[in-house]
């Protein structure tokens, strides 16, 4: 399993207009994206919606290497006012390309955790039907690609 956030892509993400636009290593956290087996996709929420940078990188992907991909969607924010993003915003993102998003999302605020660890019930027991879902749609024992 990879792990990446958007200070791996380097500086010169936010002003790309194309992959082609992209370092070496920026370039290669976008193919690993678009290999992927299965995604696990989060933004924090501003506003009421996803990050800019978020959609920004989803702006840069080719729509066919979504179609049909599993993709389980997270956000966080500051309070539960924001918990509906994930139906509201990136839900309707992934749909446009053909992801197979996992029926339950997870949103998360700060109230959520102590010391960096989830320890609402409610939050905990989402977390696991997600991971669930993910692992029913793709046999995680199959999939050797995933980018978190």
């Amino acid at each position: 399993m990879l792990l990446y956030d958007f200070v791996d892509i380097g500086i010169e993400f936010g002003m790309a207009t194309s992959l082609d636009e992209l370092s070496v290593n920026a370039r290669s956290i976008f193919d690993q994206v678009s290999q992927a087996d299965a995604l696990i996709v989060g933004s924090p929420v501003y506003k009421g919606a996803y990050s800019g940078h978020f959609k920004h990188f989803f702006d840069l992907l080719s729509p066919e290497c979504l179609i049909h991909k599993p993709v389980c969607l997270v956000a966080n924010g500051g309070g539960s006012k924001h918990a509906l993003v994930v139906e509201h915003s990136l839900r309707p993102l992934f749909g446009f390309f053909s992801a197979a998003t996992t029926p339950t999302a997870v949103y998360a605020c700060e109230a959520d955790f102590l010391n960096g660890e989830p320890v609402d019930e409610a939050l905990i027991s989402r977390i696991d039907r997600a991971v669930y879902e993910l692992r029913t749609v793709c046999d995680l024992t199959a999939v050797s690609k995933m980018v978190v």
